[in-house]
Parts: structure tokens; sequence; C-alpha cells
């Protein structure tokens, strides 16, 4: 009996002395915007720290951890870590709306000087997101288009009456498409109009009518 107890005992003190290392690391918004103030744990070491005004951080924690990430705004994220992990760095969730943003600053995890990056991105990421439907994102980059059903006609090239022999090639991530009335435009990266004739050397004699470039988030 004694023997077990002095087993368990000698179990405890190795875990209680489990060994630990220094993880340094960056935290990120938009892959490149750094998160000053937001909360690092490592879980099993219960050491906290936050990111500095330049958004970097070190924490001691054990050879396996897992670190934390928290922040009212940006929710939270897990990351594994082991021994031979010296550096981590992670990119946040990103921004969905310009009240989030505001909320940011407020919390001092970006500055303001860091706004505008912000809200740059942000469009970029949201441009597509407030059309229910394709036709309606189309119209919003080219609002000359013709468009019914799934044919749309490009003005100014050939004629304007709208037939199947005058309608756009319609290009998805490089692949041509029948339909795009099945495209989530949440999912759209970028729409591009090609009216010249340099569209025909790329596409053929299929896109002498233009061709509707729609690129989707991967």
């Amino acid at each position: 009996m004694k023997k077990l107890i002095l087993a368990a005992l000698v179990l405890l003190s190795v875990e209680s002395f489990a060994q630990t290392h220094a993880v340094q690391g960056s935290v990120f918004v938009f892959d490149s915007l750094k998160v000053a103030n937001v909360e690092v744990e490592a879980l099993k070491a219960k050491t906290k720290i936050r990111t500095d005004s330049l958004g970097n951080f070190s924490i001691v924690c054990n050879d396996k951890d897992v670190l934390l990430f928290k922040s009212k705004v940006f929710g939270t994220k897990r990351v594994k870590v082991n021994k031979a992990d010296e550096k981590v760095d992670v990119n946040l969730n990103s921004l969905r709306t310009q009240a989030e943003i505001d909320m940011a600053i407020g919390y001092g995890y970006i500055s303001e000087k860091d706004r505008t990056t912000a809200i740059r991105h942000l469009e970029m990421q949201n441009k597509y997101t407030r059309f229910n439907n394709m036709t309606d994102a189309l119209k919003a980059t080219d609002a000359s288009l013709l468009i019914s059903d799934n044919c749309v006609v490009i003005r100014g090239i050939n004629t304007i009456s709208q037939s199947a022999n005058n309608c756009a090639l319609i290009i998805v991530d490089g692949v041509r498409v029948e339909t795009f009335n099945d495209i989530n435009p949440q999912l759209v990266e970028n729409i591009t109009i090609l009216k010249d004739a340099s569209s025909s050397a790329i596409y053929g004699a299929e896109s002498a009518n233009g061709v509707i470039l729609i690129t989707t988030k991967k």
C-alpha cells in the first residue's frame, strides 16, 4: 500500500513540475493588421498575457499546451503548441461590420490610424454580400448590362438585342458555366467584365459577345 501511495506521489510531483518553454508570436486580423490587447492564455500552464501595442506576445506554456486567444470583438481561437514551437502567429476572424471596427478601436484592439485599413478590407470582403442574387450583383458591377434568365448582354458589343446568340460567355473560377443563378453572391470575391477583342484571344470565338469573369472566395 505504501508503495502505491509513494508511486502516486511521484506521478503527481512529475506532473506538477511539467517542462515549460516560452512561445512568442503576433496576432493579426486581415492577415496583416496587428491586434493589441488580445488576451492570450496557456490553458495547461495557467499563464495569461495580453498582446502589446504592436500585437506581439510572449508567454510561458507547457511543452504540450493549448493557447486560447480571446477578445470581445474577434471571438476566441485555440491553437495547439508543443515543445518545438517557439513562434506562433495567429490570424483572428475578420471584422464583419463597421460597427465592429468602432468596437475594436474602443476596446484598444486596433488604433484609430488603422481604421482606414480596416474599412478598406471590410469593403473588399463585403463587396457583394449585400445582394440577394447574382442579377443584382452583376447590375451593380455594370448598370448597362442587359440580363434575362441566364443571358447577359454587354452593351456596345455587336447588337443590344437580347438573344442566345448575343449572350456573353460566363466563366466561374476559370470554368465555363451555363448559369449564374445558383451562385451565392455571399461567396463572390470579384466580377470582371471583358468587352474588348482581347477576350477572343483568351477564350476563343465563343467570347465574341464579351466575357463575365466571376471569381469566388477560396
